[in-house]
């Protein structure tokens, strides 16, 4: 299990799934303001690997912030697990763009992705709004709640979270 939380950082990370067996999960959340590219390039290189990749991002300015998953199975490896699931939140007048790759050369792997680009739902907003909550403190909320959903945090952890989460 790796999770990361990035404040504008663009990364690129490649993963080799190795041993029979052998996975991942990688929860990947991240608050931006500035252009970001987020990129895993995951390859299934031994028979009944699983990777699981869920990346959150919430764009808040102007800017451009782009998920890439790039997973591959190639023939003969049989019986390998890709799920992906990547989302954009909207906060600003800024863009998403996500790429969710699945290279199969195997017809015995199970594929799946999903890929979400919009704003907070107007239905979320009115609720937490119509409960006396300000239209700023709910974009908080929901945030907060839209970027940890899948971690596991520790108290420190999750205190640095949301010191950096204020800022924004």
């Amino acid at each position: 299990f790796c999770q990361t939380f990035f404040e504008d950082v663009s990364s690129n990370i490649e993963i080799d799934l190795r041993g029979y067996k052998a996975s991942i999960e990688v929860v990947c959340s991240m608050i931006s303001k500035e252009k970001v590219n987020t990129k895993f390039i995951v390859n299934h290189n031994a028979k009944d690997t699983t990777s699981i990749f869920t990346n959150h991002i919430v764009n808040y300015k102007d800017e451009l912030a782009t998920i890439q998953v790039d997973a591959y199975v190639p023939k003969n490896i049989t019986g390998c697990t890709l799920n992906q699931d990547n989302k954009i939140i909207l906060l600003g007048d800024g863009k998403g763009k996500i790429l969710p790759n699945l290279f199969v050369d195997e017809y015995t792997a199970f594929a799946k992705h999903s890929a979400y680009i919009s704003k907070f739902k107007k239905e979320e907003l009115f609720y937490l709004k119509s409960r006396g909550i300000s239209e700023e403190d709910a974009n908080y909320l929901l945030t907060k709640s839209f970027l940890l959903g899948k971690m596991k945090l520790d108290s420190m952890f999750l205190q640095k979270f949301t010191e950096v989460l204020k800022k924004h």
